[in-house]
């Protein structure tokens, strides 16, 4: 962090800790994902699965994939998300002396490394992610007993998507579609509140405090 190290110096590029921007990578994590199944699977493999399976929701969802060159449809499995949060944006501790409005300048500046670098993931985001998943298959499924509306389906797959820059490539429908995943569940662990917490906290490696927070982490792992 800025307040504590220097800047790490890496291919002539300086860098700070990346919780300045997103101090939990859901984002990164969901993106791996797509790009190593996708390479696993193959860009043109994921497609053309797609255009030979527009079939219904449960088929969609209970045939994922399994090898390469099976017969099952070929799709990027579905992602659960475990999530340990280290810092908490609200005071959740049962002393209601602790709960107070810090009255310190250590205290005040404790609370706000607390709420600028905590987690940040927001669950209905994913959810809504996931839901329009859900419909988008729905909406493709109703060309299964219909050709014209399964052949307007595949019309508007092959469709371009509008391009924001100029220097953005050119993208179909289908190239959307074809590595789409859901995310089925999520779990997080909330850190609990330290009744001895101080605004140094982010420079505290001892290994009694690192043994301390290894023992809480399995407690509060075993609560869930």
């Amino acid at each position: 962090m800025p307040e504590v190290y220097a800047y790490e110096d890496i291919d002539g590029h300086k860098f700070w800790d990346g919780g300045l921007l997103g101090n939990t990578p859901i984002k990164e994590l969901l993106e791996a994902h797509k790009q190593f199944w996708e390479g696993k699977i193959g860009s043109e493999n994921l497609e053309n699965s797609f255009r030979r399976n527009i079939e219904s929701e449960d088929n969609i969802i209970n045939e994922r994939y399994e090898s390469e060159g099976n017969s099952h449809v070929q799709r990027i499995p579905d992602l659960e998300l475990y999530i340990v949060n280290l810092l908490d944006p609200r005071e959740n501790n049962s002393n209601a002396d602790r709960n107070m409005v810090p009255q310190d300048f250590d205290g005040v500046r404790d609370r706000h490394i607390d709420i600028k670098l905590s987690g940040g993931y927001d669950a209905k985001r994913d959810g809504l992610y996931t839901d329009y998943i859900t419909l988008i298959e729905k909406l493709i499924s109703l060309g299964d007993n219909d050709e014209t509306i399964k052949d307007k389906i595949k019309r508007i797959l092959d469709d371009n998507t509008p391009r924001r820059f100029n220097t953005e490539e050119f993208k179909k429908n289908i190239d959307i579609l074809k590595n789409t995943f859901k995310i089925i569940k999520v779990v997080q662990i909330q850190r609990k509140d330290d009744i001895d917490s101080i605004s140094g906290k982010l420079a505290d490696f001892t290994s009694e405090t690192i043994n301390k927070l290894i023992r809480d982490g399995y407690e509060d792992t075993l609560s869930k």
